[in-house]
This record gives C-alpha cells, structure tokens and sequence, in this order.
C-alpha cells in the first residue's frame, strides 16, 4: 500500500472516530440537560463561626492557586479555646479541574512522608445528612520530625448515572465523550497538633461537612477515594 493511501486510511478513520465523538457527547449531554453545574452559594459564605472554633480567612500560596486552576477557593484557620488550629481549604471547580489535588501528591512534593499505618477512614455523621461523605485522614511527618493530620474528602455536583459509569469505567471514557466533567468541591483540612487531640478536629471535620451540606445541590454526592475525581 502506498504512503499516500495510508494517509486517507488514517485521515478517514480520525473523521469517523471525530464524528462519533461529537454524535455521542451530544446525545449524553441532552439525557441530562439541566443537572447542577456549581454550588448554591459562593464560598464566601461559608461561616467563620463553627461552634466554639473561630475562623480567620488567609491567602493560598500562589504556586497553589497556579496549579489548582480552580474557579472558587476559600483557605481559612480555624482556631478553637484549647490552642487546637485546623486550616480549611475549599476548592470548587465548575469542571472539576482541581481532579490531581490530593494530599499524597500535594504533601509528598513539599518533602513529607505518609505514615501509612495512621491513614483511615471516617465515617458520615449519622444523623441524616443529605449529602453524607466519608473522609480520609492522613498523617505525614518530614525530616524534622513534624507531623502533620490532613483530612480530604469531595463532593461530586451533578453526576448522572451515565457520568459516573464512565468514572468507574475509566478516565479515557470520559475524555473520549467531548471531555466530559462534572463541578467539583474538594475539601482538605489540616493540623499540626498533637495525636491526643485528633478526636476532636474528627469532630470538626463533621462540623465542615455539616455545614457545607447547604451550599450542595441535588444530585451531589460525597466521595474520598484517591485519584478518583474525575
């Protein structure tokens, strides 16, 4: 076969893959037009005052807002009447580009360490919230010796049963079908305090999601798996 034929054979197949592409994003996106594309309410909104801990808003570093490319951030350190500090930081995404940020990339490129037998999961809160997540707790500890709690957890905004079909198939599925993406909320606290008290910023983790709760549309749904918001 020459060159050229090879060429059309390839051009051809490339029309036909682009054809269906755009055929098929088409028809998922009108089985469900209309599903939320964000949040209820700015980040802004969130409350400074969460029971006893006391919030004080600061600025993200700017390599961080670089990286995230997000469309809504929030960083704030809440302090509590016991000397316990928790930084919250709340990133939201309209196309969940924020997908990479997860602190065992993030923590591991500014020289910590996972202590892997600390790492755990946390239960919802029981008490009937709409929107439950399950959260991940990591420890970390770098050459000093300190060490670190992170917290991680995220919320899916308008997945569609097609959309997290296409999630749990694989991320090329998705990209396939037009770059398909969902809005996003990731969330990560963090704490440098003793191991004693990490009871309580458990309880305050809660408290976040709680209060979060409101700002999420229907059709939102809470997840902490690594690497798997896509």
């Amino acid at each position: 076969m020459s060159t050229p034929s090879r060429w059309m054979i390839l051009l051809g197949f490339l029309l036909v893959a682009r054809i269906g592409q755009s055929w098929i994003g088409g028809a998922v996106e009108s089985i469900d037009e209309g599903r939320p594309k964000g949040l209820t309410r700015p980040l802004s909104s969130f409350p400074l005052k969460i029971d006893q801990w006391v919030g004080e808003d600061e600025t993200p570093r700017a390599e961080v807002i670089a990286v995230m490319k997000d469309d809504e951030y929030l960083q704030r350190v809440y302090r509590h009447p016991t000397g316990i500090e928790v930084v919250l930081f709340l990133c939201h995404s309209h196309s969940s580009r924020d997908a990479y940020h997860y602190p065992t990339v993030c923590m591991t490129g500014r020289g910590w360490t996972e202590e892997e037998s600390e790492r755990t999961t946390i239960d919802s809160d029981p008490t009937g919230q709409r929107v439950p997540a399950p959260k991940t707790r990591f420890r970390f500890i770098n050459e000093r010796k300190d060490r670190q709690w992170v917290y991680y957890w995220y919320y899916l905004i308008g997945e569609s049963p097609i959309d997290e079909a296409m999630r749990r198939l694989s991320q090329s599925s998705r990209l396939f079908l037009r770059g398909r993406t969902n809005a996003g909320l990731t969330v990560e606290l963090f704490s440098g305090q003793a191991h004693g008290e990490v009871e309580q910023i458990d309880r305050f983790a809660r408290r976040v999601a709680e209060e979060l709760e409101p700002m999420l549309p229907e059709k939102t749904r809470g997840e902490c798996e690594l690497g798997a918001n896509l």
